[in-house]
């Protein structure tokens, strides 16, 4: 009876080694497609967060325009900051006169308390009451790094002087610089994104 032929321990060796380089590689593939299609998935929420606060910044602007008085020192300060100096230097609180005289206020928080989620802090905050009470106007898992609002001019162009003179001739500009990072999820990675931009009041009567 003649033998039957078999794979030698070598043999089998090369086998295994070989379908473990496949397998190895196979699962490499579905964990870089996997991290690509999160990082997509949080840079698309990132995007959206950026967007969103950025339309309603700029129609509230450009619908009304900014609240002078919320800078005004002896006011309350609300606003945190005077802008009756000539400093070019931007604010972390936003406060917008909308078409109905109601004032809208952005603030830039680092407070983990007031973003109700350390994994969501620093994050905008929105208020529509003076300031009174605040609610979360970023998403969940999404870190605003950087929020800065550039007022141009820093003197209210619709004020006059004791000369009777207006306090500044230029048009109302607002220029917002928005960072943020946001996790991915299952991985020490974070998605990032930067935007800069320019509004400008749409009407300038006075």
């Amino acid at each position: 009876m003649r033998n039957k032929p078999a794979f030698t321990f070598i043999e089998l060796l090369v086998v295994i080694f070989i379908y473990s380089l496949l397998l190895a590689g196979t699962v490499d593939i579905f964990i870089q497609a996997q991290r690509a299609q999160r990082k997509v998935a949080a840079l698309e929420k990132l995007q959206d967060d950026a967007r969103f606060l950025i339309q309603t910044i700029t129609q509230s602007f450009q619908a009304g325009g900014l609240d002078y008085s919320c800078y005004t020192q002896g006011q309350g300060q609300l606003c945190k900051r005077d802008l009756s100096d000539d400093s070019t230097e931007g604010v972390d609180i936003l406060a917008i006169k909308n078409f109905e005289g109601k004032t809208i206020q952005f603030k830039h928080s680092v407070d983990p308390n007031e973003c109700g989620d350390p994994r969501s802090s620093p994050c905008v905050l929105v208020s529509d009451n003076g300031g009174e009470s605040w609610v979360r106007g970023s998403s969940e898992g999404v870190r605003i790094d950087t929020l800065s609002f550039y007022i141009s001019p820093r003197k209210n162009p619709f004020e006059l002087d004791a000369d009777n003179e207006y306090l500044s001739h230029q048009q109302p500009r607002l220029t917002v610089v928005f960072g943020g990072t946001a996790a991915i999820k299952g991985f020490k990675e974070t998605a990032n994104i930067f935007i800069q931009t320019t509004i400008s009041s749409r009407e300038y009567k006075r």
